[in-house]
């Protein structure tokens, strides 16, 4: 059935492609007929029931979503992305994977504004809990494996 605000069967554009046609007419409503978005949008649900159905399906095989930010879904660590975003994290090139996903979960499974602080607190625990150390040696250890992040952390050697 063709949908006259599209000129065409909805089942032929995309859910997203129905939303936009369907807010505009919505919006067309508003101004048009004096009323508010919400009355607007209801008026416009029932005159136009397929161009809603359409604009409110989802994919089937839909996958994850993905962080607009970001190369993997909330939780999952890129490992595969690892030496592309080292840099970011002022990590080495010689970074375990395990290390990597402490810093990565740390800065909230994010790649981009990364909190060196938060990656320096994070491995610095992961480094006493596996070795059973103070904080002092534990500190020492990333201070000497990981220079720039203890730089961009305020942790440098010398400092306090």
């Amino acid at each position: 059935m063709t949908e006259p605000l599209l000129g065409c069967d909805p089942t032929e554009v995309t859910p997203a492609r129905a939303g936009a046609v369907f807010a505009q007419e919505a919006s067309r409503m508003c101004k048009d007929e004096g009323i508010d978005l919400t009355a607007a949008w209801n008026k416009t649900k029932l005159l136009h029931p397929e161009l809603h159905a359409r604009m409110c399906e989802k994919p089937a095989s839909a996958a994850p979503a993905t962080l607009a930010n970001d190369l993997a879904p909330v939780g999952r660590v890129p490992i595969a992305s690892k030496s592309l975003l080292l840099p970011a994290f002022n990590l080495g090139p010689l970074t375990s994977d395990e290390d990597f996903s402490t810093a990565y979960a740390a800065n909230s499974f994010q790649s981009v504004r990364v909190d060196a602080k938060k990656t320096w607190l994070a491995l610095l625990t992961a480094i006493m809990k596996k070795q059973s150390c103070t904080v002092d040696v534990a500190k020492r250890q990333l201070q000497e494996d990981q220079p720039a992040l203890a730089r961009a952390a305020g942790q440098q050697l010398g400092a306090s």
